[in-house]
């Protein structure tokens, strides 16, 4: 999972958690106020119930009627409480003439002063309202509160989440710098103080330990076979010559010696496919000179189908006889296949065109795999192992480059790309 995907799916728990936590404070909050107006209406309701009952002494008398509920107002002022009596007419009787009239047996808010509650006794409807302000909008405060919280938790923490997994991206880069060459001295940076962070480092740090001794013990067996290989290889090449000179079977000794060094070859071929990373002194090397002089040791009958287009330096660090082996390999295997073959060195490539029948594209991957041989090498019987152009891949990374077949010539299309 990537720092972005992690990095999201933090900011996105924060935020759901902040305001699932907020709107739970909201309902509860809404529930209270709730609870705290129906306390207020039954307090409501029980003061004009009692004014009623009195009023019911007054037996319709107008007189008596304002006298009472002006002595219930000084009774109940400290209360904050105020009353209203209304005919059957709806006509205000007695009380404050803030409140206004409401059906009986309803709460509402006649002004946004007063929540006031009605009630019908006898011939009149009492009205009983309390002066202060309704719970319930705190309600809704506290929704539009976790609203701007909620947006502000999603932005902030972005830098929080990014903080949290940082840990884990140092690690992801220090792996991904990691290759075959430098994996024995793999430095993946000093406990980050994350429990899981430091466990997962640890892991890793044991499995490449692991991946290191797996690859010296591939190197060792590598270098001791080749060892193994080219003592008596150059043993008998050596007898060989010698033998050539003083027989006359000339041409059989010939052939011998040609498949020995064929052998020779292979045998270099191999110790360098089995190498991980390039061991060889490493110097800044102009391709171009070295193209020329490669070109210059071809037999004279092979030099003549070479065409060279010297455009660039095209300037590389490595080892220079990798960069000959690499050239080497490209050529023999362009004039393997074609009659003519050009020789490109432009300003971040080197690029090898023939004539010959072309790589298909569905091949183009697979021709770079270790003895493995393409259907032009197969159908047309093209002598070879099938480690030449994996021998040319291997030794272009080591570079610090890339080698693919494109769309090009009439040809087949070599092309070598170095980083600048």
């Amino acid at each position: 999972m990537s720092q972005r995907i992690v990095t999201r799916a933090v900011v996105g728990s924060l935020t759901l958690a902040l305001f699932a936590a907020l709107i739970s404070a909201s309902a509860t909050g809404g529930l209270a106020a709730w609870l705290l107006q129906r306390a207020e209406d039954r307090r409501l309701e029980e003061a004009a119930f009692v004014l009623g009952k009195e009023l019911e002494e007054a037996e319709g008398d107008r007189a008596r009627v304002e006298h009472i509920v002006e002595d219930e107002h000084v009774e109940t002022t400290h209360m904050g409480l105020a009353f209203v009596v209304f005919d059957a007419e709806r006509q205000r009787v007695a009380g404050d003439a803030r409140l206004t009239w409401l059906p009986p047996g309803t709460c509402a808010h006649p002004t946004h002063e007063f929540r006031a509650c009605a009630r019908q006794s006898g011939p009149f409807v009492v009205i009983a309202g309390g002066a202060h302000a309704s719970p319930l909008p705190l309600a809704f405060a506290g929704l539009l509160a976790s609203a701007l919280v909620g947006a502000a938790a999603f932005f902030l923490s972005r830098p929080i989440a990014a903080g949290i997994v940082a840990p884990l991206s140092q690690l992801q880069q220090r792996l991904a710098a990691l290759d075959a060459a430098t994996i024995t001295s793999a430095a993946l940076g000093p406990p980050s103080g994350v429990t899981e962070v430091d466990a997962l480092r640890q892991t890793i740090e044991l499995l490449l330990r692991r991946v290191d001794e797996a690859l010296a013990s591939a190197t060792r067996f590598a270098a001791d076979a080749a060892h193994e290989l080219r003592t008596p290889l150059s043993a008998m090449q050596a007898e060989l010559e010698l033998m050539s000179e003083d027989t006359a079977s000339t041409d059989a000794l010939t052939r011998v010696r040609a498949t020995v060094s064929r052998l020779n070859v292979l045998v270099e071929r191999l110790l360098i496919l089995a190498t991980p990373g390039a061991e060889g002194p490493t110097e800044l090397l102009s391709v171009r000179d070295v193209v020329e002089d490669t070109v210059q040791a071809l037999p004279p009958a092979d030099r003549a189908r070479v065409h060279l287009e010297l455009e660039a330096e095209l300037p590389v660090r490595g080892d220079p006889a990798l960069l000959s082996m690499l050239i080497t390999n490209a050529l023999s295997n362009g004039l393997k296949f074609g009659r003519q073959l050009t020789v490109r060195v432009a300003a971040d490539q080197l690029q090898f065109d023939d004539d010959g029948p072309g790589v298909p594209a569905e091949e183009r991957l697979r021709v770079f795999e270790p003895l493995y041989r393409g259907v032009a090498a197969r159908e047309g019987r093209v002598p070879g192992h099938g480690l030449g152009l994996a021998l040319i891949a291997h030794v272009a990374r080591q570079l610090g480059g890339v080698a693919s077949f494109e769309d090009g010539g009439p040809g087949a299309r070599l092309v070598v790309r170095f980083e600048r």
